[in-house]
């Protein structure tokens, strides 16, 4: 299903955050796809929207396949747009975890049809625990009485477009 999935971004690419910087501290292994409250939503989506993102940019120069280089394209003026978003709503980006730094690591390293196949699954896996984080925010905060609502009409207007990416 995992290549299906990868086939299906790669197809996407055809039909359809400049945070880019390397953070020279990691951060310690936090589950990105959990939110407490609105702030660490906000935080862990500027996180992933950021790996996405400097993924994404690498991917725009390194990609051989043009339509891994499209949805590269594409993936950038998404991920730039919600930064955008989220700066405005005084969100700062956190350092890398480890995790991503290697997956970092890895697409730095690579080059071809290796380097597509490698940024695609990590597309798609950021994709997944964004969809995550979305879904596990919207439904903890039904429940409380949120003073900030900007964060929950953010996780309900991207959910959608996150789950759209995956099931293409």
């Amino acid at each position: 299903m995992k290549n299906a999935l990868l086939m299906s971004l790669s197809v996407m690419a055809l039909s359809m955050p400049a945070m880019a910087q390397d953070n020279a501290k990691s951060a310690p292994m936090v589950d990105l796809t959990k939110a407490a409250n609105e702030m660490e939503y906000r935080t862990n989506l500027m996180a992933l929207g950021s790996m996405s993102l400097m993924a994404s940019e690498l991917a725009e120069d390194k990609a051989s396949n043009s339509d891994v280089k499209k949805f590269a394209a594409f993936e950038v003026s998404e991920q730039t747009a919600i930064s955008s978003v989220l700066k405005d709503m005084k969100t700062s980006k956190p350092p890398m975890n480890e995790k991503d730094k290697a997956v970092m690591d890895k697409l730095k390293s690579t080059s071809g049809a290796e380097f597509d196949r490698a940024y695609l699954q990590a597309s798609l896996d950021t994709h997944e625990r964004l969809e995550d984080l979305g879904e596990n925010f919207l439904g903890a905060s039904k429940s409380s009485e949120a003073k900030e609502q900007h964060a929950r009409h953010l996780a309900t207007v991207t959910l959608p477009t996150i789950k759209q990416h995956i099931a293409q």
